[in-house]
């Protein structure tokens, strides 16, 4: 198979890191993203065989893949987001966006779409192991709040069930303000780990900051309090709070925030 620039156009780029760079590109009439890693290792494998694997509306879908084996180069091809990362659609609001935006309601929205995913990816023993605002891209769903996909699964982990039948990982990894005390501390975890990164993406999108600034406030974190307005009906604030309990055990499953945020939302658009 050819390099991939010579089935698609570069437009611009969208980003960059320690992996390599994320283009804006089109065929013909559609616009594409493409990941170009620029040395290829084990997890750059395994992204492209998780995202092969799966199938929702609120994971970013797989396109194809190009590799050159003679400079180690790999380029995933993915659909294009066309408002961004969750981290520059939220700073992005103005005033009248974000009041509407950060409502009781409009943040059952953004738990309903970050828990269907993950719910979906915990039944298939997938952690994603590096939820935060900016693996999480936005699209363009009609109305003002985006639709939500996640995205980069390059450390997502396929866990193995143990002697009692659980699901435990303990390789660090992932992005210190968005990890679960437990993962930084070197412990075992499990896809409640997932779960506090939920917390910590509600409190951002409703604080518009992060509710972490370094790995010891992680650590020193007590929990039993949400960070939402204390304006908002008690289910939601106790929901939010569990998320960032310090103990995995008293977290909620994805599965269990997803019918409760979708309840929620249901109940409210009848009013």
């Amino acid at each position: 198979m050819s390099w991939w620039t010579d089935t698609y156009t570069k437009i611009e780029e969208l980003g960059r890191g320690s992996f390599g760079v994320v283009y804006k590109v089109q065929w013909f009439l559609s616009y594409y993203a493409v990941k170009e890693v620029e040395r290829v290792d084990s997890y750059a494998i395994q992204e492209i065989e998780i995202l092969k694997s799966v199938s929702h509306n609120n994971i970013i879908r797989y396109i194809e893949h190009y590799y050159d084996a003679r400079k180690n180069k790999l380029a995933i091809v993915m659909e294009y987001a066309d408002q961004g990362t969750l981290t520059t659609f939220r700073m992005s609001l103005n005033s009248s966006q974000e009041r509407r935006l950060t409502t009781e309601n409009a943040l059952w929205n953004v738990m309903n779409q970050l828990t269907a995913p993950l719910g979906y990816l915990h039944q298939k023993r997938i952690l994603h192991r590096d939820l935060k605002p900016d693996n999480i891209l936005c699209f363009n769903s009609g109305n003002e709040m985006p639709t939500f996909k996640l995205a980069d699964f390059g450390i997502a982990k396929l866990l193995n069930r143990d002697a009692q039948g659980l699901y435990y990982a303990q390789t660090r990894a992932g992005t210190e303000i968005y990890m679960a005390p437990e993962v930084l501390r070197g412990e075992e975890y499990t896809f409640s780990a997932d779960m506090w990164a939920v917390g910590a993406i509600v409190s951002f999108w409703y604080n518009k900051t992060h509710l972490f600034r370094n790995v010891n406030q992680v650590l020193r974190w007590e929990g039993g309090k949400s960070t939402l307005s204390k304006e908002f009906q008690l289910d939601i604030r106790n929901l939010t709070a569990s998320l960032l309990h310090p103990d995995r055990r008293s977290r909620p499953s994805a599965k269990d925030v997803n019918n409760q945020s979708y309840n929620k939302i249901s109940w409210c658009t009848i009013l």
